[in-house]
Order: C-alpha cells, then structure tokens, then sequence
C-alpha cells in the first residue's frame, strides 16, 4: 500500500493538499519505517478520517450543486416575475388610458344628456304654459255660450222643438267640453309645487251616495244601474272631500262608459290596515295587463278592438294624482277575478290623515 498517495494525495476526493504540507511529506521518513513504528489501530483510524472526509466532500459537493441549481430557480423565477410585472405594468397603463378615454367620452355625453335635458325642460314649461293659456282662454267663452244655452233650456219660449233639441244637445256638448277643460286646469295646478289639499273631515259614505246619485241620471239609455251597499252608514275620513268626489266621478263615468248595456256596477267599502278601500267593478271587456299601469299616465289612451274609448286621457291621471296626494295608492285589475271580463278600479285613503292648523292672524296694528 503506498501510504504517501493514501495520506497526501487529495485526487481521490477532488481535493488538492496545500503544497507545502506535500513537501513537509516528501522529506519524511519512508513509508516502510512509518508503517513499522505505526500502530494498526492508528491505521484504522486514519482510513476512516479520510472515508469521513469523502463523505463530507461529497456532500459539500451535493450541496453546491443544489445551491447552484436554487439559484439557477430563483435567477428564473425572478425573470419570469419580472417579465410579469412588466406586463402588468404595460397593462395598467394601457387600462388607465382606457379609463381616462372613457371618462372623457362620459363628461362630454353627460354635458351633452344635461343640455338636453334642460332643453326638454324648458319645452314642457312653454308647453304647459301654452296649454294652460289656450284652457284658460277658451273657458271663459265657452262658460258665456253655455249661459245662454241654459236660458234656452229652461226658457224655451216659442222655439220649434227640433231647434231646442239641438240647443239642450249643445248644451250637454258644450257641459263636456266644459269639463275636459276644468281637468287639464286641475291636473296642472296638481303637478305644480305650490298645490295643497284643501283638507277637511268628510263622511265618506255620503260622498259616494252623492256621486252615484248624480251618475245614475246618466245611465238610463244603457239600462244600468248601480249596486252599493255599505256595512255603515257612516265613514268620516281627513280628505280633500271636492277631489276625491271628482275621483269617484272619473271612476263611475270610466265604468258607465265601458259597461255593456243592462248590467251592474259594483261599489264596494272596506277598512284594512289602517286604510279606506274603494272598489269599482265594470263588466265591459277586460283590460290588457301592458296597459294595467299606463292607464294612469297622462294623455294615455288604451288601444281596445272591442271598444272605442273616448276621452281627453286625463281622468285616471288626475284620479292618480288627487289619491297619491292624499298618501293612497289607486291599481287596476283586470280581467274581474274569477271571470274574463270585466276591471276593477281600487284606491285607498289613509285613515289618520291630521288637519293642518289654520295659520295664526297677524295681529292687526294700530295708528
């Protein structure tokens, strides 16, 4: 065994040994006499030194190569995270720019809608004050011919009777017209900021009496007749009482108008939830249920083939808005449940509506 290659030299284990440790070796003793005056057991040990420092070499090794191999990971880890953000950043600028494009188009559009709509505006208010100058203009006429048309209603004299039927049909043309005229007033005094109820404590049940008692001289030409038949004989409610006859009115026309001849119309009178309830229930046709809300927008019209309906568009628009005024509600269904004809017209009143306090007299001064 060469003892010199098997303690000095390193070339086995990859290592090299200091030089000058190699020099130090060659000027020794020889082998032979180091082998002699060795001991086995010193032997041993230093074969399993140099089996120990393999080992640890070639872990270190192992080591530097997974440490090379790491950082070779992480190098291109840290590429592609940059590559990435890299990425991001491209795209978030580009977003920006999109947004800021974006926002740009919104605030011209939005300048755009806002002078629009303020031309709209200011067009419903000549339209509106147009309308109500043209209403108003011709209501005074038109009240001076209805006067003297009632002269000759109640004073026919010596005119032939086919001149007074057609002055009493003038009459009742002119009455109507009179009518239509008195609810495009009142719809646009409703609509405006400064409207306010003219409240009062009413017997509500008297109201309707009222009202059928004035329908009922209509309806004699199509044979109907009206069923009411409350539980009470009274229901006193906080309510603007001239508005909410007129509602009543509309109502009972609107059912007058659509029912088929010799048939009923139904009233009907409920307390629920705090709440007065008002039915009206026609038997002309049903109603289509696209049409079950737009009846109550202003100039609305339902186009039926099985009727003509007739009208200004305005009575269930001012019945609108007289109700919610009120703090109701005001729905239509139809066809009547249980049947596939037919419309039921309900509105509700609140029954806890307080009477505002009169404002106070200012006290008057002296001289």
């Amino acid at each position: 065994m060469n003892l010199e290659h098997l303690f000095f030299d390193g070339s086995e284990s990859g290592e090299s040994w200091p030089q000058d440790l190699v020099k130090q070796s060659l000027g020794a003793p020889p082998a032979e006499d180091i082998l002699r005056s060795t001991n086995l057991d010193d032997i041993d040990s230093g074969l399993l030194l140099q089996t120990t420092l393999q080992k640890y070499t070639a872990r270190i090794r192992h080591l530097k190569a997974e440490i090379t191999s790491s950082k070779k990971e992480t190098d291109n880890i840290a590429d592609e995270t940059l590559m990435q953000n890299l990425e991001l950043l491209t795209l978030n600028e580009s977003l920006e720019l999109k947004v800021k494009e974006r926002t740009q188009e919104l605030a011209a559009s939005y300048t755009d809608l806002e002078k629009q709509s303020q031309l709209l505006q200011e067009l419903a208010e000549i339209k509106d004050a147009l309308m109500h100058m043209i209403v108003h203009d011709m209501k005074n006429p038109l009240t001076a011919i209805l006067g003297t048309l009632h002269l000759f209603h109640k004073n026919p004299g010596q005119l032939p009777p086919h001149l007074h039927e057609l002055l009493v049909s003038a009459r009742v043309h002119g009455l109507t017209l009179l009518s239509m005229i008195e609810e495009i007033l009142i719809v646009s005094r409703m609509q405006s900021q400064e409207f306010k109820l003219q409240l009062d404590r009413w017997n509500l049940i008297s109201l309707i009496r009222k009202s059928v008692d004035m329908m009922a001289k209509t309806v004699s030409s199509k044979q109907l007749s009206f069923c009411f038949r409350p539980l009470a004989s009274e229901l006193k409610l906080v309510m603007d009482g001239q508005l909410i006859e007129r509602v009543l009115n509309n109502l009972l026309n609107n059912a007058i108008k659509y029912s088929p001849c010799q048939c009923d119309i139904l009233l009907e009178v409920a307390v629920r939830n705090n709440l007065a309830e008002i039915k009206v229930t026609n038997w002309g046709p049903a109603i289509p249920e696209k049409y079950h809300q737009r009846v109550f927008d202003l100039f609305s019209r339902v186009d039926c083939q099985s009727t003509k309906f007739s009208g200004t568009g305005l009575g269930l628009t001012f019945c609108k808005l007289a109700v919610e005024a009120h703090g109701g509600t005001i729905n239509l269904v139809s066809p009547v449940p249980g049947h596939d004809h037919g419309a039921v017209f309900c509105f509700t009143l609140p029954l806890n509506i307080p009477i505002p306090p009169e404002p106070a007299t200012p006290p008057e001064t002296g001289q």
